[in-house]
């Protein structure tokens, strides 16, 4: 949610308003909390009622202010945020303000001008409902985002001018998780988890899981490369330990889909890789996953952990 859906409007103020028309403000409208003030519907000051009528209200203050410009009593540099901003990022920085100031409602700009303000307890009941609507999006193995939040930044991703979408797949997983159980198939699923969250731990980079093994990352295109080959090295350095010894020296024998009798096979990765290179391409969703359908089939018919880019030119990288 951005900040910019709770904003509401609020009278406003300018460097010639005087603190007698300030009070008429509050006495009009009793449930103010405060007034901006605004130069060439810029927002330049803040002055909350309680500043207000402390200093009003102190010895020699109505015969000193009541007059005169309320530019007097105001408190300049608010806290001034862009409509678009998320209620996350402003939450928390808008905690970090120090004494009278941390109460101080939130100004709201549209392209540098004044356009509402939020106060600090409609911002926090909306972060604790949003927080928990988030959750319960996320998938509880991994507690990573899933379905409904993929296709949100899917969609925010498209309106980007290039941008890759990453999608993770570990080959032979459902033999392993047959032969082993569950448990140690979501033991497997976890190892895979905490590797992806730590090449992929940036505020600004998108990581879910779409279901089973099934994940997906959202980077930028000078990123891929990198994090693709660290990811895969890891990945096959330690898999290995989510089997016993006996069964990589003896490989035992499961059924395959035709119900033949095959060698237990060791897990690798997959990881397909769309990117959009051209501010002029266009994509959707729908045509995304299309086409990380045919990146995927590349991946899968290459032998042992890979990853494949599909842009204009196509090329495969394979993890020796």
């Amino acid at each position: 949610m951005i900040i910019g859906h709770l904003m509401e409007d609020i009278p406003i103020a300018t460097e010639k308003t005087l603190n007698h028309e300030i009070d008429s403000i509050f006495q009009t409208n009793p449930t103010l909390r405060g007034v901006v003030v605004c130069r060439e519907e810029s927002p330049i000051a803040y002055l909350s009622k309680t500043r207000f009528y402390q200093k009003i209200g102190s010895k020699y203050g109505y015969d000193l202010y009541f007059q005169r410009s309320c530019t007097l009593l105001c408190k300049y540099q608010p806290f001034i945020v862009p409509y678009n901003s998320p209620i996350v990022q402003v939450s928390t920085a808008a905690m970090e303000r120090q004494g009278e100031e941390l109460y101080d409602e939130i100004i709201v700009t549209k392209n540098g001008k004044y356009a509402g303000v939020v106060d600090i307890r409609t911002l926090l009941l909306n972060l604790v409902e949003s927080q928990v609507r988030f959750a319960s999006y996320l998938n509880p193995l991994s507690k990573l985002p899933g379905n409904e939040i993929i296709n949100q930044k899917l969609q925010e991703a498209l309106l980007l001018p290039t941008f890759s979408v990453l999608y993770f797949d570990i080959d032979k997983f459902k033999p392993y998780n047959d032969f082993y159980g569950f448990k140690q198939g979501d033991n497997l699923l976890l190892f895979l988890i905490d590797l992806l969250k730590r090449e992929i731990a940036h505020e600004e980079y998108f990581l879910g899981h779409i279901g089973g093994d099934d994940f997906i990352a959202i980077l930028p295109n000078n990123m891929v490369e990198e994090v693709c080959i660290n990811i895969l090295k890891r990945f096959d350095d330690e898999v290995l330990h989510y089997y016993k010894d006996e069964d990589l020296m003896t490989p035992p024998l499961i059924a395959a889909r035709d119900g033949e009798l095959v060698p237990l096979s060791v897990c690798s990765l997959s990881i397909a890789v769309v990117q959009k290179t051209s501010p002029t391409d266009s994509l959707t969703v729908d045509g995304l996953a299309n086409f990380a359908a045919k990146t995927k089939k590349k991946c899968k018919a290459t032998k042992g952990s890979c990853y494949v880019i599909d842009t204009c030119h196509p090329k495969i990288t394979l993890n020796n």
